[in-house]
């Protein structure tokens, strides 16, 4: 059986710094993408020149999405890609030099696997408000979520580092809904698992991404993760949402979350846990204000 192609797909609007330094770590890649794929969602910065730049480099494609939205882009992708794996990355994260060798070979050692799901770092690990993000949406949901290798949850799909196999995918009928501005990842992942499709996480296909460092961008983030939580709990309705995302309690979270933070200080733990715990408030506030303003 031959070696399957693949694309790596970026979307990115106005982030030409970030996209500059992610597609240089595909360069460097031990096993070259056949198609570096940049979907512009609307950028009025100088993008376009920044992948001019590098056509000496990948064999990348520049489309342009007009219609703003992320899940548009994610679909233009999807219909631009002309690898078999179509694997996203953000525009900004960067990719360790096996990223894609790893995940290529994922996809070969589980053929049965339909997707498989990367582990993605923390390019900030001493900055309490990047770790905090990058524990509630990596580090738990990979304890939480998965059983081995095997993907149970969509809750710890992300698209930051997420690969499928197109063919199959487009012929279930699956694609990022553009209905749901917010968590459009793990609407994909719901869709996937309701379909009895095989998602594997593979923890050595890895990148780095570029978490916000401040209080606000860490309350910012809890806010639209408690937006798209309310509005996935609409789209498939909260009984079949509860049965099969995956949920902790406070307390558990706290617990893990302590655990989780040994190498800080004793202060920065307690920090990180008076935080982690105001996130999930706020998260279910902005749920909550999420359903009352969709019932009107």
């Amino acid at each position: 059986m031959s070696e399957r192609t693949i694309t790596v797909a970026i979307i990115t609007r106005n982030r030409a710094g970030f996209l500059n330094k992610a597609l240089e770590s595909l360069i460097s890649q031990t096993r070259l993408p056949d198609q570096v794929l940049v979907v512009d969602n609307g950028s009025t910065d100088n993008t376009r020149l920044v992948v001019e730049q590098m056509t000496g480099h990948l064999p990348i494609d520049y489309v342009i999405e007009e219609q703003i939205g992320i899940n548009f882009a994610r679909n233009k992708a999807m219909r631009n890609c002309s690898g078999d794996i179509l694997a996203f990355i953000d525009d900004d994260a960067v990719a360790e030099k096996v990223w894609v060798e790893r995940i290529v070979q994922a996809f070969q050692q589980y053929p049965d696997a339909m997707a498989v799901q990367g582990r993605t770092g923390n390019l900030f690990p001493d900055n309490l408000f990047a770790s905090l993000l990058q524990f509630i949406s990596q580090d738990m949901p990979k304890l939480r979520d998965r059983e081995g290798h095997i993907v149970r949850s969509p809750s710890m799909i992300c698209s930051m580092n997420l690969a499928f196999l197109l063919q199959p995918i487009k012929e279930a009928g699956i694609c990022f809904d553009t209905n749901v501005p917010r968590g459009g990842d793990r609407n994909f992942g719901h869709q996937v698992l309701r379909n009895k499709m095989m998602i594997i996480y593979a923890e050595e296909a890895v990148n780095y991404h570029h978490w916000p460092t401040t209080l606000k961008g860490y309350m910012k983030l809890r806010w639209k993760a408690g937006v798209a939580k309310a509005l996935l709990k609409e789209r498939f309705t909260e009984t079949s949402f509860q049965q099969e995302t995956k949920q902790w309690g406070a307390a558990q979270m706290l617990s893990v979350g302590w655990q989780h933070t040994t190498h800080f200080p004793f202060f920065k733990r307690l920090g990180f846990l008076l935080l982690l715990f105001a996130g999930k408030i706020l998260s279910e506030v902005a749920q909550q204000w999420t359903k009352r303003n969709a019932e009107r």
